[in-house]
This record gives C-alpha cells, sequence and structure tokens, in this order.
C-alpha cells in the first residue's frame, strides 16, 4: 500500500511540472497581432491595415568595399475607414500640414499592447480614396501613407481600446453618386483611385542618422471614369471645345458622393474644382463577346475638399462665368495659397 501511495504522489507531481512547463512556454511563444493602433499627435484609432515603418541602413560601395553610411525609415501605410479619416490627415488635404509624432501598437485580439512602433516628425505624403465600382461588394477605406524622419522600438502599450476611435458608418464601393454641372453623370460605373499626394525631395544620408525628408505640394493624378455610351453626346462636346480652347475656360467642377446602403444619403464626399476632360477612349472589346459597352473618359483636377459628413464645401463652389479680362488691365499676381495641383 505504501508503495502504491509514494508511485501515485510521483505520478501526480511529473503531471504537475508538465502543466507549468506548457503554461510557460505558452506565455514564451510569439504572437501574431490581431488589432492595430494608430497613435497620431496623441489622437488614437484602430486601422484595418499598417505597414513599414522600419529602419534601414543606407549602403555606400567604394570599389568593392561597403559600408552603412547612414539610416533611412520606410514609409508607414495605413488603411482606415472613410468617415474615420483623424484631424492631421484631413488638415494636410486642407493644405495646413503638420509635424505627426506617435506610433503603431500592434495589439492581441483583447486589445493588449504587444509591440510598439514610435516615429516622429512624420508628415502625410499621399492619400489615396478607394476605387469605386457598382458591382463591388468591398467595403470604402482609405489608404494613408506618412513619411516619418526617425522611427524606433518602444514599450508596449496598455490597453489602447478604450481610448481608440470607434467604427463610424460603413461605406461600400460600390455605393456612391457623380456629379459634374453640365453632362450626364447619372450612369457611371466606375471611378479609379483619387490620389493626393506630395511632391517629395529627399535629402542626401551624409553622416546624419536619417536623411532629412521634406515636399514642394501636393498634386492629384488623373481621374478615370467608365461610363454608358447612351450618355456620351454632353461628353464629346465638352472634349471638342477643351481641345479648341486649350486652356482653363472649360474647367467645371466634380462630386463624388459615398453613400449608406440605403443609397440616398452621403456618408462623405470628395469636392474637386478645376476639373478638365483629358480623353474619350473606347476599351479594348471582343467579337461575340456579351460584356456591357463602356467609354472611358480621362479627367484632371486641380483642388480637392473632403467633406466627412457629405456636406456643403466652401472651395468647391459652383462653376461662375469666366469674363475675359481688359486688354490693359493689370495681371493678377499668382494664387500661393492652393495647396494642391494636378500631376503634368
Amino acid at each position: 500500500m505504501r508503495q502504491n501511495h509514494v508511485i501515485s504522489r510521483c505520478v501526480v507531481l511529473a503531471l504537475s511540472l508538465c502543466a507549468m512547463r506548457a503554461a510557460t512556454a505558452a506565455d514564451q511563444r510569439t504572437y501574431s497581432a490581431g488589432r492595430f493602433s494608430l497613435d497620431l499627435n496623441g489622437e488614437r484609432l484602430l486601422v484595418n491595415t499598417v505597414e513599414g515603418g522600419a529602419a534601414v541602413g543606407v549602403v555606400a560601395a567604394n570599389g568593392t568595399d561597403k559600408s552603412i553610411a547612414g539610416v533611412k525609415c520606410e514609409d508607414i501605410t495605413f488603411s482606415i475607414p472613410l468617415a474615420n479619416l483623424p484631424k492631421p490627415v484631413t488638415d494636410a488635404l486642407e493644405g495646413k500640414p503638420a509635424s505627426i509624432n506617435g506610433g503603431i501598437d500592434y495589439l492581441d485580439f483583447n486589445y493588449k499592447g504587444q509591440r510598439r512602433v514610435g516615429f516622429k516628425d512624420a508628415s502625410v505624403v499621399a492619400v489615396r480614396f478607394p476605387a469605386l465600382d457598382g458591382s463591388s461588394k468591398e467595403a470604402a477605406t482609405v489608404e494613408v501613407t506618412l513619411a516619418p524622419q526617425e522611427t524606433r522600438e518602444e514599450p508596449a502599450s496598455g490597453d489602447v481600446k478604450a481610448g481608440a476611435t470607434v467604427k463610424q458608418k460603413a461605406a461600400l464601393r460600390s455605393a456612391f453618386r457623380v456629379s459634374i454641372p453640365g453632362v450626364h453623370a447619372e450612369r457611371v460605373a466606375t471611378v479609379s483611385a483619387i490620389e493626393v499626394r506630395a511632391k517629395r525631395v529627399e535629402g542626401a544620408a551624409g553622416t546624419e542618422r536619417a536623411p532629412a525628408k521634406s515636399q514642394s505640394g501636393m498634386e492629384i493624378p488623373n481621374i478615370k471614369l467608365t461610363m454608358s455610351p447612351a450618355d456620351l453626346k454632353e461628353w464629346q462636346q465638352w472634349l471638342e471645345k477643351s481641345l479648341e480652347d486649350r486652356g482653363s475656360k472649360q474647367e467645371k467642377t466634380m462630386r463624388v458622393e459615398f453613400l449608406d446602403p440605403s443609397m440616398k444619403n452621403p456618408v462623405a464626399a470628395i469636392d474637386l474644382s478645376g476639373v478638365g476632360i483629358v480623353a474619350i477612349r473606347t476599351p479594348k472589346a471582343e467579337a461575340n463577346s456579351e460584356q456591357i459597352a463602356r467609354v472611358e473618359i480621362e479627367l484632371y483636377a486641380e483642388q480637392l475638399k473632403f467633406n466627412p459628413g457629405g456636406g456643403a464645401t466652401a472651395t468647391a463652389a459652383p462653376e461662375q462665368p469666366k469674363e475675359a479680362a481688359p486688354a490693359d488691365a493689370p495681371k493678377s499676381e499668382a494664387v500661393i495659397d492652393r495647396p494642391i495641383r494636378r500631376a503634368r
């Protein structure tokens, strides 16, 4: 009996040791972050995706000899629901850029911080609104790119859920409305991604830890629409007049509204001004196919205003007739407060 009792105690002790080792291994195992939070000048928000921010050595070569001459920081790119754009991003779109300090928090599924990458003196260098398609079922998210001057690993944050921006109204890429004065845009089927990006200048690495980054204005790449040929007449007239005048006289305004699931109420809107038409193209078609007939229209835009609630904006006002200035009238000074110009 005594021998059996000793054996039982040994078995219990062995099982306890195994359980302790399993618990220790579970605590030390690598993790996979399930959520991401971004800290922008103290404003915390949950983001859909995030990447970048690594500090990378700049390799200098002298013949076969190589060495690290400096350090540069990779851009940080994150995506976020359309209605959740933070203030530093909307300020940059309005031509009021500011230096951004903060960090990326990698969280577990309980919103507990597992890792943090801090950054300093970052600037918004690109904002990419989603491409729109009437047949898409994907959510409309905005992709934002930051260019930090410095990044580094920092202690992980605690529970960040309480201070993070909560999810707001969701919009789908298929729920949108396009309006341009003077032409029919009710049958626009797709809109390419509308992007605002910086004209970037990066200094040499030299002996500094990180090369200085700067930007000289913002630009909007050309925008492409596809639509039914049934409403093409007014667009062709607009193109013919624009090609004939070869100036800005035929420029219009354009509004792209992101709608809620009812397709009635705007969740957000993009107002573009200085919009001109570049080309009307017929996409490649195949004989005996059942594809819906479409035409592609290419436009340029000079200025952009983002409206989170889809309300009216002061910068994208309705078109006013342009009158020719008298021959002896002095030329007005160039406007210097336009933060965004079209890509050439």
